[in-house]
């Protein structure tokens, strides 16, 4: 699995349908114009509702910033260092700034084509992040990670360098054989991780 790596402050900033901020978009798989999974960062820097994404699959969690407040129904506090919230896009909470402007990571899954899931990764940050799409051999696939500070990735024993809020992503087309493939981190900051499978339709 080839690592692709795209860096925060080289994607440009596109303003919400809603008004309410700016994304800049990691991801889009397998097509911006239609994708399946979509990974963003965004930046909230005014109170306002959520917009509405019917049968997406929607994850978050606060980067950095005081975090935020998500109204009815899902009522939570999101700050630095929670777990990653799930919900579903038909829900559209009001969400209000807690304090200063607020960074999230969010991943959005099409529930119609896919399956996938956005999650904190366990354990120290140095410990070896293992991605094995080996079950999923005959769909195609995607999975990967997002570093908030600077990190090292060692691949195959070649050292990469990673600048804060990266992503570092791999996919695997219908057909090819499962891999198993471990990246080894080292960094003193936050990983997540993410997986998506194309289902049959």
């Amino acid at each position: 699995m080839q690592p692709n790596i795209v860096s925060l402050r080289n994607v440009n900033a596109q303003p919400w349908k809603n008004g309410g901020g700016v994304t800049f978009p990691l991801l889009c798989w397998p097509t911006e114009r239609d994708w399946a999974l979509r990974i963003s960062v965004a930046q909230i820097d005014r109170d306002g509702p959520f917009s509405v994404f019917p049968q997406i699959h929607r994850f978050i969690t606060t980067l950095d910033g005081d975090g935020i407040r998500l109204g009815a129904p899902l009522n939570i506090e999101l700050r630095p260092g929670a777990p990653v919230l799930a919900w579903p896009g038909e829900i559209a909470p009001h969400c209000t700034l807690i304090g200063n402007v607020t960074r999230d990571l969010n991943a959005m899954v099409d529930s119609k084509r896919a399956k996938g899931w956005m999650r904190d990764v366990e354990g120290s940050v140095g410990d070896s992040s293992i991605f094995d799409l080996s079950e999923e051999k005959m769909r195609p696939s995607v999975c990967g990670f997002f570093t908030l500070g600077r990190a090292r990735l060692i691949d195959a024993g070649a050292l990469v360098e990673l600048p804060e809020a990266t992503l570092v992503w791999s996919e695997q087309q219908t057909g090819q054989a499962g891999d198993s493939k471990a990246w080894r981190i080292e960094g003193k900051e936050r990983l997540w991780s993410f997986q998506c499978s194309l289902v049959a339709q």
